[in-house]
C-alpha cells in the first residue's frame, strides 16, 4: 500500500513496473531480523510471462530487482504484485518460496545460462523467474542509519521520503510493520491513504533506530 504504484516511464524512457522492490526488500530484511530469522538481501533480475505471452524482463533494462532470502526460503519478495498492472494476472499471495502462486510458476536461478535457457525454451506458460546475482553485504547498522547505501536516490533531487519526512522514516515504517506483525496495532490501509499513513507513522514513533537496534 505504501509503495506500489501504476507502471510509469522513467526520464530515460524505460518502463518501470512501479514495484519499489528495494523498499520492500529493505523492510522485509529488517522484519526477518526482528523476529530472529537470519536473512539476506539479494539483487538480480526477473523474467515475468503471462499465459497470453505478455512478458517483461529486467535484464537489459538498465535496472535490477531486489528481494530477500533465508537459508531455506527464497525468494521472499513482497514487492511482486500486479494488482495495478491490467495485462498481468495478479499473484494470489506474497512470493515466499517456490510454491506456485496463482497462475505463476516461481523458479529461482543462480546461473545466467540456466536462466536464459529456461526463457528460450518457453518452459512454463505463466511464470516469474528470479536470477540471483549479488548479496548485499552492508551491515544492519549502516542500513538503518544510511538507508540510501542500498535504496535508490529519488528521481528528483530532494524528493525522497527521507528528505520530506526525516531520515529515520524508513526505520519508523519498519517498526510500524513490526508492531502490526506482533498484533499490537492494526494496519492503516482501510482508513488512510498513502500520504496520510506516512504522516501518521512519522508522528507516531520516536528514537526508533535505537529501539530497533536494541531489539536486534
Amino acid at each position: 500500500m505504501l509503495y506500489t504504484e501504476p507502471m510509469f516511464e522513467t526520464p530515460d524512457g524505460l518502463a518501470d513496473l512501479g514495484l519499489f522492490c528495494r523498499e520492500h526488500a529493505y523492510h522485509t530484511y529488517f522484519l526477518c531480523l526482528l523476529f530472529d530469522i537470519p536473512a539476506t538481501i539479494k539483487l538480480g533480475h526477473y523474467y515475468i510471462k503471462t499465459s497470453t505471452d505478455i512478458a517483461t524482463c529486467s535484464l537489459g533494462s538498465g535496472g535490477d530487482h531486489a528481494w530477500c532470502s533465508t537459508a531455506d526460503v527464497y525468494p521472499i519478495d513482497l514487492s511482486m504484485t500486479f494488482h495495478l498492472l491490467p495485462d498481468f494476472p495478479n499473484t494470489t499471495k506474497p512470493v515466499i518460496g517456490l510454491e506456485k502462486n496463482g497462475e505463476y510458476t516461481i523458479r529461482y536461478f543462480k546461473e545466467m545460462n540456466s536462466f536464459l535457457q529456461c526463457i528460450r525454451e518457453n518452459y512454463d506458460p505463466c511464470c516469474i523467474y528470479y536470477l540471483e546475482q549479488e548479496t548485499i553485504n552492508e551491515t544492519k547498522d549502516k542500513l538503518l542509519n544510511e538507508p540510501f547505501c542500498f535504496l535508490l536516490p529519488p528521481l528528483m533531487p530532494g524528493g525522497s521520503w527521507a528528505d520530506i519526512y526525516g531520515k529515520d522514516i524508513f526505520s519508523k515504517i519498519t517498526f510500524h510493520l513490526y508492531k502490526i506483525a506482533l498484533g499490537h496495532i492494526k494496519p492503516l490501509y482501510k482508513y488512510k491513504n498513502t500520504k496520510e499513513s506516512v504522516k501518521h507513522i512519522r508522528s507516531k514513533y520516536s528514537a526508533v533506530i535505537q529501539k530497533i537496534t536494541e531489539i536486534l
